[in-house]
């Protein structure tokens, strides 16, 4: 067993312990920069997991769970209970069992006394190869004309970087340190060190199918090396070529005179005078009006920081992008909406003067759910503030389930008319069958959709019933029926010669499909609810 990957994921397990979070199994491969495959951490996890029992602490790998059903695999149930005593788990007892472990393991405190003493001649022997080794400093080269190297670094922190040098690959180890360097590209005064970070893997032979190639030349297999990327300016700070050209230090790195190499090593000297100038300029380009570290953010919403104990199929991430001490605007906060962990929506909400934008933000973020889904259920929902310069550890703060609900209700109006602006797209959809093409369509597209308000007032008085047959679509489909149905004027539109006021009481009733289309099954002769009322009735009497 590989002791050093055996630590990493070690180290990633406890860090989602601390935050009380898990993990899914393609999620921690990826943090593991490929080197195994999620298939293939059974093996690891079952190592880790003994060694936790063995030491009485609850099982790490609880926290690795499928994607789909959001727990661990069956050998968690089967070979891991048992090493804990529970042999022949039934399974009936598999989720309370998972549960129930799940919170020993975010109510444990000692995490860090399981990384730094189990099996001390083992993970010191590690360590110690780690420590002696000396570590290198380098500059990884990129041409934004073949790879997007600026959409690359803003959208993931753990990257992988090609090794064209192949004869520095028994040199190059983790703990190194790496600079990007981004070329011209074509952009004169575009090129320079743009970002850090620090190698996190041995280089492997891998291809890259990655979108933010221009060609596919660059996807081919090759050797790579995994990054993690601690910070970046990629617009403005950045060190650029022609400050280094004039550096009396660092006027003689090899990337200035030799520009057609992916990979350079610099020299001890170098380094040191090299770290100290990025973390000036880093440092200079915090303390602007810029301010918010965008890579942290990433890193931190790539690995799920926002999600706090129970996962739910929608997240509403608010992000405040100023400090408080700011004086001047504007002041923006960023509404991101994820649905199952993918970025779905995302808007802005900004103000030139004034701080107090959190309530509209959160507004926003709920406009924005109810647009994706107006059937969503509250307990389906999470929404997690992100406030950079929160005094506590944590940057991220969940909004209370009451505090949740009160927004929740509040626009629960907008909610229902987004109900309905689904409802009426799939009744236009079929509109063509009762309706000519030309004026009548465009007095139904631009009037009675217009007045949406009116659907919605005629199902707050007469409710969500069919007037006909009674029928009621949340009675028969559950919630995925709630709230639906389609709106009948008593009146047809077909009929109107010109605009007219429509009254919700008096014009408008609440119909099931079938009924609307039996009402509107002759153009010519558009029956009346009491008609088809008669007709139902003797229909029933005929079968009966």
């Amino acid at each position: 067993m590989n002791e050093k990957l055996l630590f990493r994921i070690k180290e990633i397990l406890v860090e989602c312990a601390k935050k009380d979070r898990v993990i899914e199994y393609g999620k921690l491969s990826k943090e593991l920069n490929g080197v195994i495959s999620p298939i293939k951490l059974n093996e690891p996890l079952g190592e880790i997991s003994l060694r936790c029992i063995k030491k009485g602490f609850p099982p790490l790998s609880v926290l690795v769970v499928n994607q789909d059903t959001q727990r661990p695999g069956e050998g968690f149930f089967t070979w891991v209970a048992a090493k804990m005593g529970y042999k022949n788990l039934p399974g009936y007892e598999w989720e309370s069992f998972f549960e129930e472990q799940l919170e020993k393991v975010f109510a444990f405190d000692q995490w860090d006394e399981f990384l730094s003493n189990y099996q001390p001649d083992q993970l010191n022997k590690s360590k110690a190869v780690l420590g002696n080794k000396e570590v290198n400093t380098w500059i990884f080269q990129g041409n934004p004309r073949h790879f997007r190297i600026n959409d690359y670094l803003r959208d993931t922190t753990s990257i992988m970087w090609s090794l064209n040098q192949g004869h520095f690959q028994n040199v190059i180890g983790i703990g190194d340190t790496v600079y990007i360097w981004r070329s011209d590209g074509g952009q004169r005064g575009t090129g320079g060190i743009i970002a850090k970070g620090k190698v996190t893997g041995e280089p492997v032979m891998n291809d890259d199918p990655s979108p933010y190639w221009n060609n596919s030349d660059g996807q081919e297999k090759k050797l790579r090396v995994p990054i993690q990327i601690e910070n970046c300016m990629l617009d403005d700070g950045f060190i650029k070529r022609q400050e280094l050209l004039e550096h009396t230090a660092l006027n003689n790195i090899l990337i200035l005179r030799m520009s057609n190499q992916t990979n350079y090593l610099i020299s001890k000297e170098q380094a040191v005078i090299l770290n100290n100038l990025w973390n000036e300029k880093f440092k200079g380009s915090n303390s602007s009006s810029v301010g918010f570290d965008q890579v942290k953010f990433n890193r931190e919403l790539t690995n799920k920081a926002y999600v706090k104990r129970k996962e739910t199929p929608f997240y509403i991430i608010t992000v405040k992008k100023f400090l408080d001490h700011y004086d001047k605007g504007p002041f923006i906060y960023e509404v991101i909406l994820l649905e199952h962990h993918k970025i779905v929506y995302k808007a802005t909400v900004k103000d030139d003067t004034s701080k107090q934008l959190l309530t509209p933000t959160k507004h926003k973020g709920m406009e924005l759910l109810f647009s994706r889904n107006p059937l969503v259920r509250l307990e389906d929902i999470s929404m997690v503030h992100y406030k950079e310069d929160r005094l506590k550890a944590d940057a991220w703060e969940k909004e209370p389930s009451q505090s949740l609900k009160t927004v929740f209700d509040k626009l629960n109006g907008k909610r229902l008319s987004y109900i309905i602006k689904q409802d009426l797209q799939a009744e236009r959809s079929q509109n063509a069958s009762f309706y000519k093409d030309g004026e009548v369509k465009q007095y139904f597209g631009n009037h009675y959709e217009r007045k949406a308000i009116n659907r919605l007032r005629a199902i707050e008085i007469h409710g969500t019933s069919c007037v006909v047959c009674e029928f009621n679509f949340e009675q028969f489909y559950g919630e995925h029926g709630k709230d639906f149905i389609e709106i009948h004027h008593i009146k047809p539109l077909s009929t109107l010669d010109e605009v007219i006021e429509i009254d919700p009481e008096k014009d408008l009733v609440p119909v099931c499909s079938n009924c609307h289309r039996m009402l509107h099954r002759k153009r010519e002769n558009v029956l009346s609810i009491a008609e088809l009322k008669g007709l139902l009735r003797k229909g029933i009497s005929i079968r009966n």
